[in-house]
This record gives structure tokens, C-alpha cells and sequence, in this order.
């Protein structure tokens, strides 16, 4: 019976040796923000190289998808802001994308963001500008492929793909539309008024949902796209980029979660 004994104390004390080494995990700290950017098409989510009807009853897809959003900040309701981010780059050719921030809690009226890149980082505005400072991990690194060379300056935004208007001749090749948004007239202040709580209890979700098929009319307006000279933009001096710039406008959707 001794023998039993100890067998059963040397357990004993492997059991509370084992208890007493046991580590508590330390509490995971969740963001208590995010801003959530996606494309969608008259409501439907969208796909590169997919087909989709427009306003006129063309089948347009979109091939490149890209935005620049810069100084964006979260407007508390005593009139104060929180600012977020200097300048992001986003490339939707997917799910949405997504950025995170800590924010103070409390309640906000809105969120204020701008489309492009603000003057004081776009060289065409800067004198001291040299690109090379923009390592790879910038949004405004050479790679991404937003820099204008010709026009020492940056896209604020990638809109292209093809326009496919015979649809019953398979054998003929869709058009291209290419509309590169860029220089310091265009930068575009969007302003939401929407009121949304912040706690540290879970993850406030603030969604901007560009409409693509929104970007090329509005009541009164519509881009022909079946024309070159309303297809092609690439930052010339003419109005058809602020006739962009007005639909654009109208195009981003937002809501809280």
C-alpha cells in the first residue's frame, strides 16, 4: 500500500506543478475602427473582366480599379476631428480593403476624405518634390504605377476597361475606355454626414461603396463612351474631367456597421 501512496502523491504534485506553470494569454488588442473600401455596379459586386449593362444599355467591365484617398478624418460631435490617414492608396480589383485605426471612443457626426493626392505631396505643386523618397511600402511609390512622368504628377484614380457594343459578334473587339482623374483642380473634398457611436466593446465599421456604373452620368449628363474624345482622359485641360469629377461626386455610397 506505501508503493500505491507514493504514486499516488508523485501525481499529485505533477498535477499542481503543471497548474501552477499555466500562462495566462494577454487580452488581444482589437482596433476599435475600420474604414472598409469596395466597388459595387448598380448594387451587384463586382468582378474584374465581367460584363455589366450601363445606363445607355452598353456592356462595359473594368480591367483597372484604383483610387487614391488622402487626409481623412472622423468628425466628433462637439465639432473636433480625428484624423486617420495622410494618404492611402486602394486597389480594388476584389473584396473590399480594408484599413484599421484606434480611434477615442465617443460619438461622431461623419467622416471627411478626399479623392487624390493633396498639393503638398503631388509635385506639381511641390518644388522640392524628388519621387525617389517614396519607398516601396508608400502609397505614392513609383511601383504602383500612379505616377504621371509626362505631367510630373499623380493619378488620382484608374477607371478603365472595355465597352462592348456588338455583343452578337463575338469575333469583334470590345473598345477601350481609360479615364486617369489627376491634377490639383480635380482633388475632391466628399464630406458624410453620418452619425455612428465608438466604443472599445467591438469594431466600428465605416464602408465607402463606390458605384462604378455612376461614375459616367447624372441627371442631366451622360459620357459617351462609344467616342474617343469622352473615353480617353489622361489629365488634359479640357472639361471632360470635370464632368468626371461632378459624377464621381455622386458615386460613393457609405454606411456604419
Amino acid at each position: 500500500m506505501k508503493w500505491i501512496s507514493g504514486i499516488a502523491l508523485i501525481v499529485l504534485i505533477g498535477f499542481y506543478s503543471c497548474e501552477s506553470e499555466t500562462i495566462e494569454e494577454e487580452p488581444v488588442d482589437v482596433p476599435n475602427f475600420e474604414l472598409r473600401v469596395g466597388t459595387n455596379f448598380q448594387g451587384q459586386p463586382v468582378e474584374l473582366y465581367e460584363y455589366y449593362e450601363n445606363v445607355v444599355g452598353d456592356r462595359m467591365n473594368f480591367e483597372q480599379i484604383l483610387l487614391y484617398l488622402s487626409d481623412i478624418s472622423l468628425i466628433k460631435s462637439n465639432g473636433d476631428t480625428v484624423y486617420l490617414s495622410e494618404i492611402d492608396l486602394f486597389d480594388l480589383d476584389g473584396p473590399d480593403e480594408t484599413r484599421t485605426y484606434d480611434v477615442p471612443i465617443g460619438d461622431y457626426v461623419g467622416l471627411v476624405y478626399h479623392v487624390g493626392v493633396p498639393k503638398r505631396l503631388n509635385s506639381m505643386d511641390n518644388p522640392d518634390f524628388m519621387i525617389s523618397i517614396y519607398g516601396p511600402d508608400s502609397p505614392l511609390n513609383v511601383q504602383n504605377g500612379m505616377y504621371w512622368a509626362w505631367a510630373t504628377g499623380y493619378r488620382f484614380l484608374i477607371y478603365e476597361g472595355r465597352l462592348d457594343t456588338t455583343p452578337q459578334n463575338p469575333n469583334d473587339i470590345p473598345s477601350f475606355y481609360s479615364i486617369h482623374l489627376g491634377k490639383d483642380t480635380l482633388y475632391t473634398q466628399i464630406e458624410v454626414d453620418f452619425p455612428f457611436t465608438v466604443n472599445d466593446d467591438d469594431t466600428r465599421s465605416f464602408k465607402i461603396d463606390w458605384d462604378l456604373s455612376r461614375c459616367i452620368y447624372d441627371n442631366t449628363d451622360t459620357l459617351n463612351l462609344r467616342d474617343p474624345l469622352e473615353s480617353q482622359f489622361h489629365g488634359e485641360d479640357n472639361e471632360l474631367g470635370f464632368r468626371f469629377q461632378s459624377f464621381l461626386e455622386n458615386a460613393f455610397d457609405h454606411s456604419v456597421e
